[in-house]
Parts: structure tokens; sequence; C-alpha cells
């Protein structure tokens, strides 16, 4: 199975869409190497490991309110489908805090 999708979503492209095509590009990628690490080792282990690193690869950059918000929807499936592990997705979930937090103007002023 190979999705195809835009390398960015654009203006006029809705977010569901977006997370929706990062979603399949991070599960494509799920399946084709837990299938060829299977097939080679035979080890449901290290096809699992490998698996995971390379959904975690796809993920979209945290770069722009757009890429964080397909990021979370990314980090949810992989929790749902056990490409990530809870720690890990609490890591990722954090980064995307920060990324969201350093993109979004502060409304606070400062006093002076």
């Amino acid at each position: 199975m190979t999705t195809e999708c835009e390398a960015s979503p654009s203006a006029n492209t809705p977010d569901l869409a977006a997370a929706s095509c990062a979603v399949a590009l991070c599960t494509d990628a799920w399946t084709r190497e837990h299938q060829s690490v299977l097939e080679t080792t035979q080890s449901r282990y290290l096809a699992n490991d490998a698996a995971s690193d390379a959904y975690q690869r796809n993920l979209p950059t945290l770069i722009g309110m757009d890429n964080i918000r397909v990021f979370i929807a990314c980090v949810a499936n992989g929790m749902l489908i056990g490409a990530i592990d809870g720690a890990k997705a609490s890591r990722l979930l954090y980064a995307a805090q920060i990324a969201k937090a350093a993109t979004t103007p502060s409304s606070k002023k400062i006093a002076g």
C-alpha cells in the first residue's frame, strides 16, 4: 500500500485532509518496515521495534501550527495502533506543546 499526499498542507487544504494524509504516510511506513523485518528475521519483537522507528521517522516536523496539529494526530494514531508506546508518546506530545507555545504569540505584556 503506497499513499501519495502533498508534501505539505497548503492554505486550501483542510486540516482533516492533511492529518489523514500524514497518518496514512506514517502507518504505511510502519506496515512496510514491519513486513520487511518480519520476513528477514522472523522476529515480531524486532519487526515491531523497527516499524515503530519507521513510524516516528515519518512524523511531520513541528514547524507551524498546521504541522503541529497534524503531528498530534499522528502521535495519537501511533498510540492507538501500538506504533508508539505511552512513555514515548508523552514526550512527543510534550514536544508538540512546547512547539505550539513557541509558535503562538504571547498575549502577556511586559510591565515597564
